[in-house]
């Protein structure tokens, strides 16, 4: 399991785990199967578990094969959990952004199920989409904050600025 700062898009969402201001986000996923082992030993220092359980076709929809282990688990050890759609084509980011019903699905799909909100992990996104993430991002977050959840982002670091490249699209 990846441990890891979460940058959380929520009004008002406070850590967990300790009083340093910083969320820790960690990745479950369901492929490793020390994942799960990790989790237990670590779920003190964790605030968000994003299950990498949700996924795109080639039309930009969504389907899941939610852990309800996992997030019972989480939730009884006062953590929150956001499922995680990872996308590593720069091809099917494209279908995501620009499906018009993909936003309401995401949506939906994370009020319907409970969840505490979602977290978007879209990797490679080409530097030309870079307006139609941004705007992307802006409404989902809209969406989800309005419907009292939040939104987590796996970003690319960056220190300047870039439009190109891997980082190239990302102007959060």
């Amino acid at each position: 399991m990846l441990i890891g700062i979460g940058l959380l898009l929520a009004a008002g969402t406070q850590p967990a785990s300790g009083s340093s201001g910083k969320m820790v986000l960690a990745y479950y996923v369901p492929y490793d199967a020390t994942s799960w082992d990790s989790l237990q030993a670590h779920a003190a220092a964790i605030d968000v578990v994003a299950g990498q359980w949700v996924n795109a076709d080639a039309c930009g929809n969504l389907s899941s094969r939610d852990d309800e282990t996992v997030k019972d688990f989480a939730h009884a050890n006062g953590l929150r959990v956001a499922p995680s759609l990872f996308v590593a084509s720069a091809w099917v980011d494209h279908q995501i952004l620009t499906n018009d019903s993909a936003i309401q699905q995401m949506v939906d799909y994370t009020v319907g199920e409970g969840y505490d909100g979602f977290d978007l992990d879209l990797e490679g996104v080409d530097p030309a989409d870079r307006q139609i993430l941004t705007d992307f991002v802006g409404a989902l977050a809209g969406q989800l904050h309005a419907a009292g959840k939040m939104l987590t982002l796996a970003l690319p670091a960056k220190v300047t600025d870039t439009t190109s490249g891997w980082s190239g699209a990302f102007d959060i």
